[in-house]
């Protein structure tokens, strides 16, 4: 994969392929599985754009959405659900796209994503409105993929810069309260390197993944994955993974000795299929995606739950050229299996999930008949 189509993967894989007429069947669960279809929940009526990243504090009554509009110098997008519809925020002045968003409180959360200009955009609230709050500039071609943290005084901002020598570099960003810093993070080769996932448990407890080139003569990617103990950022070693288009999108925590991470491995030309990784406490292992549809290419863009028993995958399944399909699987403890979840257009891809005790939230976007995207929201009651 080329270093450029990565960087531009958390935007375009929404619709990278565009729209045939042949049409997908829906993926559905295997039987047995006892967990409550997908449906879909109104979102406001917004001009094209989708959603990349959902988070908040109770799913039933708050929780944020956050995205971007697919034309011209905008505003990004940013929503919230108080428990009975999704409103759009009161919005910062700020132009670009907004990757990730994270609730602390009622009055603390982080969105980051990339500025028109290229450059860093870390937004904040503080229970009245979203402000834009300076990030530092390491080099060009600036973008934060995630956020996370584990306090206010704790926050974690990730993604990638590019050098003056044009090499594209991990970005780690922390907000120790009062400003945003650049913590070195390591390369793991002297090619292409992106984070574009993080996850905090404490404050010498955070993990970040994504990709990192191996050859850039024949485009092949491998899976980057850093840990961070309180002092430095380290190279973890990924489970080997066959292929040579190999990526991790985004990572979540539920212990020290229990994070799931998910993308999706192939062959440049071939099919991709769903990467999932676990860490066991010692090393990361693969752990068997539950099946998709034979001659499907599928890959896995978010990953969130509630215990080691009751955690959600989800990204987008298609078969060649056809449309685009919402792809979601749930871990019991056991196994992942796939649940149906409903097309809402011609293409739908759902980006983000993020799950709760009572409900779980995935967000995404659809391709309509006029040509262009909106955003997709999507609501399951969990599973027993």
């Amino acid at each position: 994969m080329r270093a450029a189509c990565a960087l531009a993967l958390a935007v375009a894989v929404l619709f990278a392929n565009g729209v045939a007429s042949a049409a997908v069947a829906h993926l559905s669960a295997p039987a047995g599985a006892a967990c409550t279809s997908w449906t879909v929940v109104p979102s406001p009526v917004l001009p094209r754009g989708s959603l990349l990243g959902v988070s908040g504090l109770s799913a039933s009554s708050d929780a944020w959405a956050v995205g971007g509009y697919d034309y011209g110098p905008s505003p990004p997008i940013i929503l919230h659900w108080d428990g009975a519809a999704w409103s759009v925020a009161p919005q910062a002045r700020s132009d670009g796209f907004l990757y990730s968003v994270h609730g602390i409180s009622a009055a603390d959360a982080w969105a980051v994503g990339l500025s028109s200009f290229d450059t860093p955009l870390t937004e904040h609230w503080d229970g009245i409105r979203w402000r834009v709050v300076p990030a530092p500039i390491p080099g060009t071609s600036n973008f934060l993929y995630g956020v996370a943290a584990p306090s206010s005084a704790d926050v974690w901002a990730v993604g990638s810069y590019t050098s003056t020598d044009g090499v594209i570099h991990p970005l780690a960003l922390h907000w120790g309260g009062r400003k945003w810093s650049i913590i070195p993070a390591p390369d793991g080769t002297p090619y292409a390197n992106v984070l574009y996932g993080v996850s905090a448990l404490s404050p010498d407890d955070v993990w970040a993944v994504g990709y990192q080139e191996t050859n850039p003569a024949t485009f092949e990617d491998q899976p980057l994955i850093e840990h961070w103990d309180g002092a430095a950022w380290t190279l973890v070693p990924a489970a080997p993974v066959s292929g040579n288009g190999n990526i991790l999108q985004t990572v979540w925590a539920q212990s020290s000795d229990d994070v799931w991470t998910v993308g999706g491995f192939g062959f440049n030309g071939g099919t991709f299929e769903p990467l999932i990784e676990h860490w066991d406490g010692t090393a990361w292992s693969v752990v068997p995606a539950a099946p998709p549809p034979p001659g499907t290419n599928n890959l896995l863009l978010g990953v969130s739950g509630t215990s080691s028993s009751d955690v959600w995958a989800v990204g987008r399944s298609s078969r060649g050229l056809a449309p685009y399909r919402p792809l979601t699987e749930h871990w019991d403890g056991t196994r992942w299996s796939l649940v149906r979840a409903p097309n809402a257009g011609l293409d739908s891809s759902l980006s983000a999930v993020w799950a709760a005790s009572s409900e779980t939230w995935a967000v995404g976007g659809y391709f309509a008949s006029d040509s262009h995207t909106y955003p997709l929201i999507e609501q399951s009651l969990g599973c027993t």
